[in-house]
């Protein structure tokens, strides 16, 4: 049984658009518009006990934003995660009460 498994994670953000100089600030403020920036987009994976995980890449490729969707400080706009058997955005006291520290205590 995994004690990670993510399914399809994607996380969007609403960004304000901004044209560059005075002119471009002014507008933003007055008439802001908005786009999606696209965080993380279709992350699958489980990790069973005794596995190591890395996460690499280069900026802004979405390293974080997973991470804090696993440890329940982000929801998810689709998809589904499950850490020690819960969802984290929906359990994170029960899953931070779990954990000990910043490594998780997993007993199996």
């Amino acid at each position: 049984m995994p004690i990670i498994e993510a399914r399809s994670l994607a996380k969007t953000f609403w960004v304000k658009r901004k044209e560059t100089g005075l002119r471009g600030s002014l507008k933003s403020v007055a008439r802001p518009e908005f786009r999606h920036a696209h965080a993380v987009r279709g992350v699958t994976f489980s990790l069973e006990p005794g596995e190591l995980l890395a996460f690499i890449g280069p900026n802004r490729a979405g390293k974080s934003t997973t991470i804090k969707m696993l440890t329940g400080i982000l929801c998810p706009t689709s998809g589904e995660a499950q850490v020690l058997g819960l969802t984290p955005w929906r359990d994170r006291r029960t899953a931070s009460a779990r954990s000990s520290g910043s490594a998780l205590n997993v007993n199996v």
